[in-house]
């Protein structure tokens, strides 16, 4: 578990019809423009189901995803 800080940058709200679910997120382009791109171009993001609704019904959270994945080490000792 990483120990930095959550940057949330939206919410969202999950709505239920006969044929399933479908959840709608709300990111301010402010917010969004300021996450970082990684090599590839993209905006990482997860969207995480909040313990309780808030009192506008938003059920769920959109926060930056910082995983960063450890180098690999190729000068091992031993292969």
């Amino acid at each position: 578990m990483s120990t930095k800080e959550t940057n949330y940058v939206g919410q969202g709200r999950t709505f239920t019809f006969d044929w399933g679910t479908k959840e709608c997120l709300s990111i301010k382009k402010a917010d969004f423009d300021l996450l970082p791109v990684d090599n590839y171009g993209n905006v990482r993001i997860d969207v995480v189901k909040r313990k309780s609704p808030d009192k506008y019904g938003n059920d769920l959270s959109v926060v930056e995803n910082t995983y960063v994945p450890k180098p690999k080490v190729d000068d091992l000792p031993f292969k």
